[in-house]
């Protein structure tokens, strides 16, 4: 948490956009590790999501508009910081966003991007990843454009792979913060994570397969309450170009 305090707190008053704010999560983290931005900007497609957003943060140097990055709109060259923050594997654009991200950014500026991964030996993060891809998938039957995470490596490769030109450095985030892990869950938050399954097993009642849905549901449900759930290791990656 250190490393990524540092990138904002050398960026002095400056201009941010968080891409694909959803309720403005990554915006709340910048905002607990630095008060010295001058602006931050996040957009979402989703006219729902940036109202929660909006209701969320009352500092007037923080706002939030339903805009698409891959529609005109934000004038190139204009933000010390673009930021996208678990938000990869939810793009149908992949490419065209990570080019229009870049083209926002000014000069000296730089890209972050935070981003969970799938590749966990940590029983209880695994539990995360089974969920998010049972998730997932059934947002796609649904044609929501939501794929299952990356792997650590393939997060590296993509990056550096759509920005040549630049320097990317990476680290994990999940290992620099002290924040609790989550190991020691209560029952209400079992309850939670289990009412989170029911809710999209609804919403693949439709789909040819829920008898398997269910089963999945029912060893998901299973696995919170034997082995348990932290969340997901999450990658950050820097970009720099010069």
């Amino acid at each position: 948490m250190k490393r990524l305090r540092k990138v904002f707190k050398n960026k002095k008053d400056a201009k941010i956009l968080d891409v694909a704010t959803g309720v403005g999560n990554f915006v709340g983290l910048i905002q607990a590790l630095t008060d010295d931005y001058g602006s931050i900007l996040g957009i979402d497609t989703s006219e729902k999501a940036v109202e929660r957003a909006s209701a969320n943060f009352p500092d007037s140097r923080i706002t939030f508009e339903v805009m698409d990055i891959n529609q005109p709109g934000l004038k190139d060259n204009s933000f010390d910081i673009v930021c996208l923050s678990n938000s990869l594997h939810h793009l149908d654009d992949l490419s065209g966003t990570l080019a229009n991200m870049k083209d926002l950014l000014k000069k000296d500026g730089a890209l972050i991007i935070n981003e969970m991964y799938a590749d966990v030996e940590d029983e209880q993060q695994k539990t995360h990843v089974l969920l998010h891809h049972f998730w997932a998938e059934i947002d796609r039957l649904n044609g929501v454009c939501h794929n299952e995470t990356y792997k650590r490596q393939e997060l590296i490769e993509l990056i550096k792979e759509a920005y040549k030109s630049g320097a990317v450095e990476y680290w994990d985030l999940v290992q620099e913060t002290d924040d609790d892990d989550g190991s020691n869950m209560s029952e209400e938050v079992k309850t939670q994570l289990k009412g989170y399954v029911d809710i999209y097993l609804k919403r693949a009642e439709d789909a040819a397969a829920l008898d398997k849905f269910k089963d999945r549901g029912d060893q998901l449900k299973k696995r919170i309450d034997e082995i348990g759930f932290k969340s997901a290791p999450q990658l950050i990656l820097e970009v720099k170009f010069h």
